[in-house]
């Protein structure tokens, strides 16, 4: 074949045009099965080594194609060879690659039983005295292992042997390949006798590594690092005996600063992975675990090296430590991690090295997320040090701590509300900061501060709007620009109705930067974009409040922001490539500028329903056919011949994950439609609801949320376009849509995502509140109480992954946040069930002790001891909640209940003990007398909340549930021990909404001739109490009627004796009280 050497001789060539021909050459030289033995013959003799590996790659690709039709000599011959060339071949890269050939063909050969002689050559080269050799022979066992390695199976000892020895081997290169083999022999440790061979070799990598560190070989220290990562990963306890030990030399590799950066950083990713996979083996020893944490943070404080560059693909000191403490923070349990830093934080604040209070200070940002339960409790003695870091007179220092209280605003919630007025000025003060960086991360940390804020960013919108506006117009800076626009856009949401007086001033600056048509402020122009549509969803909530220049400017103003965002699409396809951000915030857009318009938007349908309908079936990445042998079919005759490719057998898939946000907003703007203009999409909903159930089955689960939560509001849109002819019954048009919706949601329930099932789970409440049970088939009915069990439960789809590691590690932090979420949607849909089912078949059903379905059962188990407290938290609320329903059908469930409800008064989260009083309440109102015996320890767990100490809002609770525990026992009640701390509760601070029961409990204690008599010696005490309320805002209607009403009946039955107490009330709450006893008085008339 004199073609096929002028074909590989030209494949060699600089000339691209001439190794193209010379490829389509051998793609028909490749047809033919006597290609095999004629680059057997040049992989084996040819004089350019360069030939020699390329007819190696080529024989690798097609050896598979024609192994079939060689006769038995023939392929014994191949064999003989591929040998032969692995033990004569002096040049590595072409023995790697004849290696490679032989792996292949081993791959037919040997689960045919030929090829017998490979083993014991396997075993002879391990054992040369040639390095070459001993190399090979690692090489290629790791080649075989992928193919043959069950075949291998029975002679493991003599491959743990094999690669001991050479990891233990004087040549470098020799051990390196032994580090390479590591992983293909871990995957064949399938039993216990493996597992145990395979800890002594862990033993001998360590000691490798090491030798490798003290002898400067950091190659292979990097590599024996990189190796133990990928152990760190395997599902068999490899590591187990030795993790205490991989944890020493790895951070001693870490802190040493004689070593390579990339070193120290390979060592430390190990430290990372195994806090990541194996929180329990790391922090099993307890003073391990608390070196490693101070270790890591004084490499926080770290100076970088002289002359070190960020963009050079190399962490500082610093960030490498800082990762791997973030990875401790987020998948360890917390006492092992913020007991360190935080004391490590305030004692390097106070230093003068500018890198010792920066490291401290980002010390404290990457844990935020990790240690957020106990920060949220040590927040007045942390925030204090952040705060000052703001004034730093180093700029590093100053970003360091914008940079930690953002990540404090994103995961100290609700708690670092409460500081605004120290951290809102403090910030403004960084966004003005003359270090560009200092305020980017101002700005970052202000948009996650604004983020979380209600009605307290009022009185500095102000402020807000000059700092950031006064930004945008002096800085030149495009990442300044998008950080300060969605600090904006943050502001915007948390102002509501409030931001409309601004909205003159923003709407141009908006529209001037959707105007920008360059690609280095498209982020700027989506950032815009996104701030347009915040306001125009305001100025939509001040117009349905009555505010008429609200209405004007809306129906002013959309017309362009419209007209804006859909050019925005048309840039988006100007720009080619990756432009899915611009649709993703036009989509947004249009959806806020639905929801404002209402029916109005109607006009616009026809133009943004052809835009989201694109998008979700945008196509957003490549499925490659790879083949397990190489063989790339036409992709050309070298398939890229680079001969370190890795290939996989199976779908290789490519993702653009732009798109994938995208068509989160694509479909989420379609149920934006359905609830902004029901009758504008009725007509379209056929080609709706067809791309949202698709978007139910994608890939991503982001994207399949937005689905489930737009499949709700595409019901609802039905139902109300199309009433059903009777109450209760559906139309038609319903029944065919809920024919669709209902069985997606339904299959949502098992979804392997957390996040999704919590999206479908609210969307099936919503259709339980608003459509009903016609919209459910029995089937799917059931299928909804046996989920919402199945979370209760934890063993839900999406459970599946929680207890499958090793050694049980901790759940991360983000898995804790989607836990929370999930069993949040289980506690709304339980009242929604009892209501929809009626409250006795849901009791007798779902709640009762041993039912099928468990929620009882399931609710219990989450308000355990050992359940995390935000999790207790929630399912105390979900049992409160469900109590309001079914009332007295709680009463054979109380003594377990009071038992766990009594522990959560005393917890030590106020939100735990808030949630636990109104349920106490709530079960004191709903059983009555059932509860009679649990009163008393009831009203003991329950009187430390009336401490001054206490926080307002879980005093209030406490307040109304011995507000509804009078009303339940009324003259059976210790009164006069209990009415003095009930009434030093009054008035309420915080949840006003506990007024009705509380002053309705004293008004019937007042005016029952049974308990009056009892409490008339505190009658000047309740009345200060009545007339507090009197003048105070907000209180409920039905609380001051219950007032005037019991005032009217004391002053009747009590006159004379009530007479000074009533004048030595002020003027005010006198005039109160009157006004009070009048409108009762009016009301019984």
């Amino acid at each position: 074949m004199e073609a096929l050497d002028a074909a590989l001789g030209a494949c060699l060539d600089v000339n691209n045009q001439a190794r193209s021909v010379a490829e389509e050459q051998l793609k028909v030289l490749s047809a033919d099965p006597r290609i095999v033995p004629e680059l057997l013959s040049r992989m084996q003799a040819h004089p350019d080594a360069a030939v020699r590996q390329l007819s190696a790659v080529l024989l690798r690709k097609r050896v598979t194609r024609h192994w079939g039709g060689l006769a038995p000599g023939e392929r014994a011959e191949v064999q003989r060879v591929l040998m032969a060339c692995i033990a004569s071949e002096a040049v590595h890269p072409v023995r790697r690659s004849v290696a490679d050939v032989a792996s292949v063909v081993a791959k037919q050969a040997v689960p045919a039983g030929e090829w017998p002689e490979l083993l014991g050559f396997l075993e002879q080269c391990g054992g040369s005295g040639s390095e070459g050799h001993r190399e090979v022979a690692l090489q290629l066992f790791t080649a075989l292992a992928d193919n043959i390695g069950k075949y291998m199976q029975p002679v493991y000892p003599q491959l743990v042997t094999l690669v001991g020895r050479g990891l233990a081997d004087a040549s470098e290169p020799v051990r390196l390949a032994a580090i390479q083999s590591l992983m293909p022999l871990a995957s064949m440790a399938t039993g216990q006798a493996e597992v145990r061979a395979y800890h002594d070799l862990v033993g001998t990598l360590l000691a490798a590594i090491g030798q490798a560190l003290s002898s400067g070989s950091e190659d292979v220290a990097v590599a024996g690092f990189q190796a133990l990562v990928e152990l760190v990963e395997v599902p068999s306890p490899l590591l187990q005996p030795h993790v205490g030990a991989v944890v020493t030399l790895c951070m001693q590799a870490g802190v040493q600063r004689a070593l390579e950066l990339e070193t120290r950083e390979q060592a430390l990713q190990v430290v990372h992975w195994l806090a990541r996979y194996k929180p329990r083996q790391l922090t099993k020893d307890k003073t391990l675990a608390r070196s490693v944490v101070t270790a890591l943070c004084e490499m926080c404080c770290e100076a970088p090296p002289p002359g070190f560059d960020d963009t050079a693909g190399v962490l500082s000191p610093g960030a490498m430590a800082s990762q791997a403490l973030d990875a401790l923070a987020c998948h360890c349990a917390p006492q092992h991690v913020h007991p360190v830093v935080i004391p490590f934080a305030k004692a390097a604040c106070a230093s003068h090295d500018e890198h010792a209070r920066t490291g401290a200070l980002n010390a404290i940002a990457v844990i935020t997320e990790g240690c957020a339960e106990p920060l949220r409790r040590k927040l007045k003695e942390v925030l204090p040090l952040v705060l000052a870091g703001l004034a730093d007179p180093s700029g590093l220092a100053r970003g360091a701590a914008a940079f930690a209280l953002g990540q404090m605003s994103e995961h100290l919630q609700p708690e670092v509300v409460g500081h605004y007025a120290a951290v809102l000025p403090a910030l403004f003060n960084a966004v003005g900061d003359g270090d560009t960086s200092v305020q980017e991360r101002a700005c970052y940390a202000l948009d996650a501060f604004c983020d979380i804020l209600d009605d307290e960013i009022l009185p500095f919108i102000p402020t807000l709007m000059e700092k950031l506006l006064g930004l945008l117009q002096t800085t030149q800076s495009h990442s300044m620009q998008d950080m300060a626009l969605s600090a904006i856009a943050s502001t915007v949401a948390a102002a509501g109705v409030a931001i409309v007086p601004y909205a003159p001033t923003l709407l141009p600056v908006m529209q001037h930067f959707m105007s920008v048509d360059h690609r280095e402020g498209l982020p700027a122009r989506c950032r815009a974009t996104e701030v347009a549509g915040l306001l125009l969803s305001g100025l939509g909530k001040a117009r349905d409040g009555g505010q008429a220049e609200a209405a004007a400017m809306l129906q002013s103003v959309a017309p362009g922001c419209m007209q804006q965002g859909l050019q925005g699409f048309e840039l988006a396809a100007a720009q080619g490539g990756d432009a899915a951000e611009l649709r993703e915030y036009g989509h947004s857009l249009f959806a806020c500028v639905a929801k404002a318009l209402g029916p109005d938007f109607a006009l616009y349908l026809q133009y943004v329903l052809p835009l989201a309908v694109a998008s979700c079936h945008m196509d957003d990445g490549t499925f490659e056919e790879v083949d397990c042998d190489g063989d790339d079919g036409d992709a050309g005759p070298l398939g890229g011949i680079s001969d370190d490719e890795e290939e996989v057998g199976g779908r290789a898939f490519n993702v653009r994950t732009g798109v994938m946000d995208e068509k989160c907003a694509a479909v989420h703007a379609l149920g934006a439609y359905a609830e902004g203009c029901p009758a504008g999409l009725a007509p379209h909903m056929e080609s709706v609801l067809t791309s949202t159930v698709a978007m139910a089955r994608y890939m991503h689960g982001d994207v399949r949320a937005s689905a489930y939560g737009a499949l709700g509001s595409l019901m609802v849109c039905t139902h109300g376009a199309w009433p059903g002819p009777a109450e209760g019954a559906l139309s038609p048009q319903a029944l065919q849509v809920a024919g669709v919706v209902c069985p997606a949601l339904v299959e949502g329930l098992e979804d392997d995502e957390k996040h999704s099932v919590s999206v479908a789970l609210q969307a099936l409440t919503l259709l339980l509140r608003s459509v009903g049970l016609r919209a459910f088939t029995a089937e799917q009915l059931g299928a909804v109480v046996g989920g919402v069990g199945a979370i209760l439960a934890g063993k839900a789809a999406c459970h599946d992954g929680d207890d499958d590691e090793s050694d049980g590690e901790d759940e991360g932090a983000g898995n804790v946040e989607a836990e929370e979420e999930l069993l949040a949607a289980a506690g709304d849909a339980l009242p929604a069930l009892a209501a929809a089912l009626g409250a006795d078949a849901y009791a007798s059903q779902a709640f009762a002790p041993g039912g099928g379905h468990g929620h009882l059962a399931g609710l219990l188990q989450r308000m355990g001891p050992r359940s995390p407290p935000d999790l207790r938290s929630i399912a105390v609320g979900s049992v409160a909640e469900v109590a309001e329903v079914l009332r007295e059908r709680m009463a054979p469930h109380l003594e377990k209940l009071v038992t766990a409800l009594v522990r959560e008064l005393r917890s030590e989260d106020a939100v735990n003990r808030q949630n636990a009083a109104f349920c106490v309440g709530v079960l004191c109102d709903g059983c009555g007398q059932a509860a009679a015996p649990f009163w008393s320890q009831m009203l003991q767990a329950m009187t430390p909340l009336f401490s001054p100490e206490e926080t307002g809002e879980t005093r209030d609770n406490a307040v109304g549930a011995v507000g509804r525990l009078i009303l339940a026992g009324r003259g059976a009640l210790p009164l006069e021990q209990l009415l003095p701390t009930f009434l030093g509760g009054l008035p309420l601070r915080d949840d006003l909404r506990e007024a009705t029961p509380a002053y309705t409990a004293l008004a019937a204690l007042v005016t029952s001739g049974d308990t009056a008599p009892r409490v008339l010696a505190l009658a000047p005490q309740v009345l200060s109490a009545f007339g507090a309320a009197a003048v105070q805002p907000g209180l409920p209607a039905e609380a001051l009627m219950q007032v005037g009403r019991a005032v009217a009946s004391l002053q009747a039955a009590y006159a004379q004796q009530l007479g000074a107490a009533v004048a030595s009330l002020p003027a005010e709450q006198q005039q109160g009280l009157a006004r009070l006893m009048a409108e009762a008085q009016q009301q019984q008339q």
